[in-house]
């Protein structure tokens, strides 16, 4: 568990990341896929779901993370969606279970080789 000055920190980051997703005139705002009701997204990296909630708020979605805090977090700041602590790596999903994964920037700190394969895995 974190210290409550670095639990601090990183929960500023989160809000502040969550504001550049609900804003497309920000910089940093990266536009993701949109999508039908009828897909299933997956967030790798979710965070506290920043994304989840500014673009795919009533969707079917999943995030995952390896940062408990931060997905305890993501439920505190009202994403709707399932946060499951993962890694990218062995996600603990079916075959065939998501249209779309999205990983905002996240890969770059996994195991690519073996993540890509996952998302391969799961991806209809």
């Amino acid at each position: 568990m974190a210290s409550p000055a670095a639990l601090h920190r990183k929960q500023a980051y989160h809000l502040r990341e969550l504001e550049i997703a609900r804003d497309p005139q920000d910089p940093g705002h990266v536009s993701p896929p949109v999508i039908t009701p009828d897909k299933v997204v997956l967030d790798l990296g979710c965070g506290a779901g920043q994304t989840l909630i500014a673009a795919y708020a009533g969707c079917r979605a999943v995030g995952i993370d390896l940062d408990f805090d931060a997905l305890k977090f993501g439920l505190d700041l009202g994403c709707e969606a399932p946060l499951i602590c993962s890694r990218a790596e062995a996600l603990p999903f079916r075959d065939h279970s998501f249209d779309l994964v999205i990983a905002r920037s996240s890969l770059q700190y996994t195991d690519l080789n073996r993540s890509l394969a996952e998302i391969r895995r799961v991806l209809t």
